[in-house]
């Protein structure tokens, strides 16, 4: 039985969407000899492996080497299940669209509790079919609709940003929940590993309709983040508002030519676009933005008309008030923030401690509490070099954390030996 199930990662932001996908081979009595050989169960566990890489689309499923679980039952005949875990949204947002019967719920929930064991020490939830409002969605919503108002636009709409390549568009758009905003860039990105590969730009945008459709029919709001430079791209995004009932916003990203060129080149080599089409993209907008109502907006507005400076300041400064592991980015980088678990009610003496967490393998931090995160100063915990009790160590960057952990400390450590 195949079966790909979609999850995602609790708690978690922006979210991060999972898939496992499966394939279960049984095996009667009557199939086999009443007694199973090794060689039976050998065979069973090539045939679930095999029925993986068969059955399904993605990379993944056929290039990951699956985990493959085989249960022997008293009354004879045995089950083997292989399953691999895919990170991508394409497949999750594949996934999320199938109905489950009773059955493939009872396996969904046994992929969920697998996937688990394969991130430990994070939260793995299924995602619910298409049509059903999770209700943790309600957080979104509410974040989603506070930044629409304090944009002085409808608290339930579509929002189209427009502008070209370098304007800004994402960075307006990081104002809004991840959950919240479609970006077929991203989209992309999950089929090819390329964000810029036009030759999936269809597949990309099918997708991006596909969820833009499930949110809307669920009366959320949306945000599009894209150039949106061709009118026949924005007449497919106004005409899934309008049959949602939704106003149809057009956020234009003002900025000058030559801002555009120059935040472009400051990008990285495989984000860069070219400056021709930077230069083309401009010129369609800037003959285009007359005609946006006409074409079914429900309004227009232009960023420099609108509070987004006042907007992101303070979406920045609550932010710094509320992400715990704000301190933990700042000193040792995104990826290692995520992997990281704040230890509520174990701190004492005024200290704060966690973890970063992978693969079954910790490295414990600790730190004094203090308002600016930037006079925030780290130690790692050690086996004390002279006693092989338990030792603290200053860290002050990523590099610090993997010279402490070879055993090369930066600074002498503090033993807490007796």
């Amino acid at each position: 039985m195949p079966l790909s199930v979609p999850l995602v990662l609790r708690p978690g932001y922006p979210d991060r969407y999972f898939t496992v996908h499966v394939h279960r081979v049984r095996w009667s009595v009557p199939n086999v000899s009443p007694v199973l050989t090794p060689d039976h169960l050998a065979q069973l566990e090539d045939n679930a492996r095999r029925g993986l890489r068969m059955v399904s689309e993605c990379v993944a499923a056929e290039l990951t080497d699956a985990d493959i679980e085989v249960t022997e039952h008293p009354t004879g005949g045995a089950d083997a299940v292989a399953r691999v875990l895919c990170d991508s949204d394409v497949c999750a947002a594949v996934a999320e669209q199938y109905r489950r019967d009773a059955d493939e719920d009872v396996e969904a929930e046994a992929a969920r509790a697998w996937a688990a064991t394969q991130l430990q020490g994070q939260t793995m939830e299924l995602l619910r079919p298409l049509g059903k409002v999770e209700q943790d969605h309600a957080p979104a919503v509410a974040a989603t609709r506070q930044v629409l108002a304090a944009l002085g636009l409808p608290e339930i709409c579509l929002v189209v940003l427009i502008g070209a390549s370098g304007s800004g568009k994402s960075t307006l758009a990081g104002l809004f929940p991840a959950g919240s905003v479609l970006n077929a860039d991203r989209l992309r990105e999950a089929l090819t590993g390329d964000p810029l590969d036009q030759s999936v730009s269809t597949t990309a945008w099918d997708l991006l309709h596909r969820r833009l459709d499930r949110m809307l029919s669920e009366h959320r709001s949306a945000v599009v983040d894209g150039v949106n430079s061709e009118a026949w791209a924005r007449k497919k995004l106004i005409a899934a508002g309008h049959l949602h009932g939704m106003p149809v916003v057009a956020l234009v990203v003002d900025a000058t030519l030559e801002q555009a060129l120059a935040r472009n080149a400051a990008r990285p080599a495989a984000l860069r676009v070219r400056d021709q089409v930077v230069t083309a993209q401009h010129a369609e907008l800037t003959r285009d933005l007359s005609g946006l109502l006409a074409e079914g907006f429900t309004a227009v507005h232009h960023s420099r008309d609108l509070p987004v400076m006042d907007v992101l300041l303070r979406a920045c400064a609550e932010q710094e008030k509320t992400n715990p592991a704000l301190h933990v980015e700042r000193a040792f980088g995104r990826d290692l923030a995520r992997l990281f678990t704040r230890r509520d009610g174990e701190s004492n003496n005024g200290l704060g401690n966690g973890t970063f967490a992978i693969g079954g393998q910790e490295l414990t931090i600790r730190w004094v509490e203090q308002d600016d995160p930037d006079q925030i100063v780290h130690q790692m915990k050690i086996a004390c070099p002279d006693c092989g009790g338990p030792a603290w160590v200053g860290v002050y960057c990523a590099t610090d954390l993997m010279d402490a952990r070879a055993g090369s400390y930066p600074v002498q450590s503090t033993c807490l030996c007796p």
